[in-house]
């Protein structure tokens, strides 16, 4: 066998294996993993941003606050194969056997064949490439796609035609749409075009080069730009959350590796940031000027207190280098317990990160020979791990630099070879002592990370199993959370939000007030109390602990619906309606508030007040759940502890449906109950008072088929039994009359006015049968 043919078959040898890695963590996912088709955090946030696309809201609503390229990914296997959890992750370890082969090209490009096959095997069995391929993340995308650009900027030079640099800027600008950290890349480009230009003294063909190479970029970024112009009436060039990401990772409590927010903590919502940054300003701000507002604050932090940015920046670059990997949705090292081969790729970063920086370092003193296709993935590395520490470092962010730096570990692992080979005693002793040294420190744990204590892991397990309803593993891994870390935040809340469904009230009582202990400052917990209170009747707690919530989160919509619940029910209605009124004025999209106004000031029989308070609220536009991150606003799509804005306009249409027909507007009244049912569809009320009208119109064919409406979604309401058999009636169907009639008595057999009826339909059947009628 020739050495070429051999050298084939060994990078088969390793694509086949990592596939074969690859077929068995998938399945050992699947069958294992709780999470596996219940995703969560980022994921959940893709997940549904792709159904969203798929589902026809193609262009989706307001500027994007996260790049777009990774859901609309997504979507298109959605609308190819259905939506469906195994899939993505099936097409997304392809693509990592992609990356894969990736890496041993550039590797042979810029290095040597054998350092493209060491890195290739390393990156066959690293177990971090193997997790986030199934994750429905944008990471190992990113991943790729700038694999696909080094790879392509190998190819390119000054003789190269202006199409190829126009395609390379493409490439970027693609890069760019899935994470646009990659725009800091650009500048390194321009660096490495004029440093190929000083070998040849050639500037005139330099600067076309880099012309082309952005104008490539703006080619695809600009599609985005206007798209946000259009759909979001704002200019932002990609994502807007470039200014909330800066300002987490440079402030005066930030740690560099968590995205809190240090107002509101690791459980803050986009709505949050928002009212932060508009309550300073005292304007309204579109999502660009919010990103400027915390792009500001952030520079405020770096130059107002430069040791203590000083201080975080090393700390970030500390965490950078460092072998743990650092989580931000779910906890990488939690999640090998679902798939056991990975306990058996022991590849990780505690050894490539060594090799890598010392790989990194005799290239920048020239002891490895520095080509200018070497000196492209120093760049790179340099210039986006850069982009990465500017922020705040997690193990997804690092992902993309990490088949360079495998490239750079294999390349120092051969060098180190080869000196020793050679007998350059001195050479090999001094870089040996550099790795020594290099792999302490990567392998310290100075900033206190831990790989045993899973605390957050089982509380976000609880939620998952929330989200499933199996409310009793739910109520069991929150006790584990509990057990490992007795501080644990959200577990008690989570807890007792869980007895408060099962009508455990005293439980959930318990629970909520343990949280108080744990984290006395958050608000949820002290709304969920008003709640309880409310329905016992003590009004003035509920007051008392809304009051509180308010205190704690002055933007919390529920606490000022509970607040004025608790007033509205205690007979205060004039303060009800105080606080509804002013704060409706202070958060224009409060939906929830809108409608408990104009349900106030209609038993209080103000009509032309509450139909202005139901006209607001359905003239609101969507809360941009996926433009926005809302988190809070998904899951409440599965849990039933909130409202959509859809379900609250259902509710306000209907309201002025009533109205107009008490006001004797029947087509009024028609077309709201018409706008009740298209925004609800399950909505049985709506349905049915649509099918009263239309009997009331005569239309008794039209009412039938809207009553049955009604019937099927709420089919144990011997109301609705009784209004059809009235209709039937009507329609001179007395058989179906006398049947519905017997259905509503199935139900209610005290239904008086269902007795008195099917009585009298009995009796005209008896009549028609007595004249030989049939």
């Amino acid at each position: 066998m020739s050495e070429k043919l051999r050298k084939i078959c060994l990078l088969l040898s390793i694509i086949l294996l990592a596939a074969s890695i690859r077929g068995v963590y998938l399945y050992q996912s699947c069958a294992n993993n709780p999470g596996f088709d219940t995703p969560s955090i980022d994921s959940l946030y893709h997940d549904r941003w792709a159904q969203e696309i798929t589902s026809g809201n193609f262009w989706g609503e307001g500027a994007f606050f996260r790049a777009p390229l990774y859901p609309y990914f997504l979507a298109g296997i959605y609308a190819l194969f259905g939506h469906n959890y195994l899939v993505p992750r099936l097409f997304q370890h392809l693509l990592g056997l992609v990356a894969l082969l990736l890496i041993y090209f550039v590797g042979r490009k810029v290095f040597d064949r054998r350092t493209a096959l060491l890195s290739a095997f390393v990156g066959a069995s690293y177990w971090v490439f193997i997790y986030f391929e199934g994750e429905l993340l944008l990471d190992s995308l990113a991943m790729l796609l700038n694999l696909i650009l080094i790879y392509y900027l190998l190819f390119c030079s000054l003789d190269s035609s202006r199409w190829r640099w126009l395609g390379a800027g493409a490439l970027l600008g693609l890069s760019a749409i899935t994470r646009p950290n990659i725009l800091i890349f650009i500048p390194a480009v321009w660096l490495w075009i004029y440093l190929l230009s000083r070998e040849k003294n050639e500037l005139r063909r330099a600067l076309s080069a880099a012309l082309f190479f952005l104008l490539g970029a703006l080619l695809l970024i600009f599609p985005v730009t206007l798209r946000n112009l259009l759909v979001g009436e704002d200019f932002v060039l990609i994502a807007s959350q470039g200014g909330i990401n800066f300002y987490i990772g440079n402030n005066p409590h930030s740690d560099g590796g968590t995205a809190n927010l240090p107002e509101f903590g690791n459980t803050w919502e986009y709505s949050d940031a928002r009212f932060l940054a508009e309550q300073e300003t005292g304007k309204l701000l579109k999502p660009s000027a919010i990103s400027r507002f915390y792009h500001r604050r952030g520079l405020d932090f770096v130059f107002g207190e430069p040791t203590k940015f000083l201080k975080l920046l090393l700390r970030k670059l500390y965490l950078f280098t460092n072998s743990f990997e650092i989580s931000n949705n779910q906890d990488l090292y939690f999640a090998k317990r679902y798939a056991s081969i990975t306990n058996y790729l022991p590849l990780g970063f505690q050894l490539i990160g060594p090799f890598a920086l010392l790989g990194l370092l005799l290239l920048v003193i020239n002891k490895i020979k520095r080509t200018r296709k070497v000196n492209i993935t120093i760049f790179f590395v340099l210039f986006y791990s850069l982009s990465v520490i500017a922020f705040f470092v997690t193990a997804r962010f690092r992902l993309p630099v990490l088949p360079f730096m495998i490239l750079f570990a294999g390349r120092a692992f051969f060098w180190l070879w080869e000196t020793l080979r050679k007998k350059r005693v001195r050479e090999f002793s001094y870089a040996l002592t550099v790795l020594l040294i290099l792999g302490i420190v990567v392998n310290t744990n100075w900033a206190g990370m831990s790989t045993t204590n899973y605390s957050q892991a089982y509380f976000n397990l609880g939620n998952t199993y929330l989200r499933q309803g199996n409310v009793q593993k739910a109520l069991e891994s929150y006790q584990k959370a509990s057990d490992e870390n007795p501080a644990q935040p959200l577990v008690h809340l989570n807890a007792g939000t869980i007895y408060f469904a099962q009508r455990e009230y005293q439980r959930a009582e318990e629970e909520f007030k343990r949280e108080i202990e744990v984290d006395p400052g958050e608000a949820k917990t002290y709304n969920n109390l008003s709640v309880l209170s409310r329905l016992r009747g003590d009004y003035a707690a509920a007051e008392s602990y809304a009051s509180n919530a308010i205190s704690l989160k002055e933007n919390y919509e529920a606490a000022y619906y509970n607040l004025a619940s608790a007033q509205r029910q205690a007979g205060k209605v004039d303060e009800a309606i105080e606080i509804l009124t002013s704060t409706v004025e202070k958060f224009p999209d409060f939906g929830n508030l809108l409608l408990l106004l104009g349900q106030i000031y209609q038993e209080q029989e103000d009509l032309e007040e509450s139909k202005e308070a139901y006209l607001r609220l359905v003239s609101l536009s969507p809360r941009g759940t996926f433009s926005g991150y809302d988190l809070s606003t998904i899951y409440s799509e599965d849990l039933p502890y909130s409202t959509e804005m859809t379900e609250l306009q259902a509710k306000a249409h209907f309201n002025l449906g009533i109205i107009e027909l008490t006001a004797g507007n029947l087509q009024g009244a028609i077309d709201d109950f018409s706008k009740s049912t298209s925004l609800k569809p399950e909505f049985a009320e709506a349905w049915e008072n649509l099918g009263l009208c239309y009997d009331l119109r005569g239309d008794h064919q039209t009412a039938l088929t809207l009553m049955q409406r009604a019937i099927e979604n709420d089919p144990k309401n011997p109301v609705y039994y009784f209004n059809i058999a009235l209709t039937w009636a009507k329609s001179g169907d007395l058989e179906k009359a006398r049947e519905n009639l017997q259905k509503a008595l199935r139900l209610n057999p005290d239904f008086s006015q269902a007795k008195e009826k099917i009585n009298l339909v009995e009796r005209l059947l008896r009549s028609q049968k007595a004249n030989g009628q049939q």
